[in-house]
């Protein structure tokens, strides 16, 4: 009896075993893709002249802020804090300073994220879409 037992329940375990590996991989793959700094290229904001946004990422931190285009030394990173990735929503815990009328201290649904690219969304009072580009390292 025991063995029957054992046969029942040891394809189940399995099965929670394959799944949690598997959602820690895709977790993992994800944190990967955002390392690295976003410039901001699309979103509901009002553009402000010679300026760039960006977001930054390190494994459990996120930094955002802007750069002005004619004097990059003088980037102002007015957000930072924490992010969270849970079944593709991004929850950013940063300290919600105000950068430029923007504030980032909310979730986000990852609608794309490659390399190159990301898309996130939110629905709060409305639909808002935010789209990066990856910026490359100039080695």
């Amino acid at each position: 009896m025991s063995n029957k037992i054992l046969y029942k329940v040891l394809p189940k375990s399995l099965i929670v075993i394959f799944l949690l590996s598997s959602f820690w991989a895709c977790r993992k793959e994800q944190v990967n893709l955002l390392e690295g700094e976003w410039k901001m290229v699309g979103g509901p904001v009002v553009v402000l002249e010679n300026q760039d946004y960006f977001f930054s990422f390190t494994e459990d931190r996120i930094y955002s802020g802007f750069t002005p285009i004619d004097s990059p030394e003088n980037r102002d990173t007015c957000g930072r804090g924490k992010y969270y990735l849970r079944n593709n929503i991004l929850t950013v815990d940063a300290i919600a300073n105000e950068c430029r009328g923007l504030t980032y201290h909310e979730d986000f649904t990852i609608k794309e994220l490659t390399k190159d690219i990301l898309i996130i969304y939110q629905f709060d009072g409305g639909y808002r879409l935010y789209e990066f580009v990856k910026v490359q390292n100039k080695d």
